[in-house]
């Protein structure tokens, strides 16, 4: 049987532990049923577009057995996420950006990475992670919106939409399908495969900005996460076409309408 992270890897546990000692003294570090966790008040102190932001929260952290190598479950144990339905008349905690679990869904699963790469430690999951996560509680509580703005629910067409339109910087639906399919290839980005534009030209030639952004990308999604995405991905990208095929049907009618009436109008 495999030994959890804090056996297998004492040294780094030792390092964890210093680093929260030093730099969150209100956490504190406990081992039960041969699950690390880390519970107390976390101390928020941030300010995001001129918002300046000071509270606490109650939470407690568990760690997989293969941290870091997966992320900590993150819960809220005060009842704030509670006070903040009630307050905003919200009825589930998935509004507020919780799993069904109680766990705190921190970022979209696709951009984890971004965020806590390779080699990461408790304070970047904490800086980079849990500190904005509720900084944003906070403020949606005071104002009724999302400072960072959000995507969409997990494996929702939305979500995924808003994800790789970011990473890609375009809304094109169809570049966007289009680029997924080839992060599907198990192998890396190529330049001088067709780009998705559908152009004919190469990836590098055509949209070369768009070819370094599918380069990186591949740092975060693998082929196994883009075929899952283009799963999830299909009923919307069916919807965009009907609602295309649909305008492009309408502004045909349109344009023929208009030409009848020029052509037998009389002067």
């Amino acid at each position: 049987m495999k030994k959890p992270w804090y056996k297998s890897k004492p040294d780094f546990y030792l390092l964890e532990q210093k680093i929260i000692d030093e730099k969150y003294p209100t956490l504190f570090y406990s081992v039960r049923d041969s699950k690390v966790y880390l519970s107390g008040i976390l101390n928020i102190n941030h300010i995001y577009a001129n918002e300046h932001i000071t509270d606490a929260y109650e939470i407690e952290i568990e760690f997989p057995d293969d941290y870091p190598s997966s992320l900590p479950k993150v819960w809220e144990l005060g009842g704030r996420k509670e006070n903040t339905l009630k307050k905003r008349g919200l009825s589930s905690i998935l509004d507020l950006h919780y799993f069904s679990d109680g766990s705190a869904c921190l970022c979209y699963e696709r951009a984890v990475r971004r965020y806590f790469p390779e080699g990461s430690n408790i304070e970047i999951f904490l800086r980079r992670l849990v500190e904005p996560f509720f900084y944003g509680q906070s403020y949606f509580q005071r104002h009724g919106k999302w400072p960072f703005g959000e995507y969409g629910h997990m494996y929702e067409g939305q979500g995924l939409i808003q994800f790789y339109s970011d990473e890609l910087n375009t809304d094109d639906l169809n570049i966007i399908f289009n680029c997924i399919k080839l992060l599907a290839k198990d192998e890396q980005v190529k330049g001088h495969w067709l780009c998705p534009c559908r152009s004919s030209e190469s990836l590098r030639k055509c949209h070369p900005e768009l070819f370094k952004r599918l380069y990186d990308l591949r740092k975060i999604v693998s082929s196994d996460d883009a075929k899952l995405d283009l799963t999830h991905l299909a009923k919307a990208y069916k919807e965009y076409q009907v609602r295309v095929n649909r305008q492009k049907t309408y502004n045909e009618l349109v344009n023929k309408s208009i030409r009848n009436i020029l052509i037998n109008r009389k002067f």
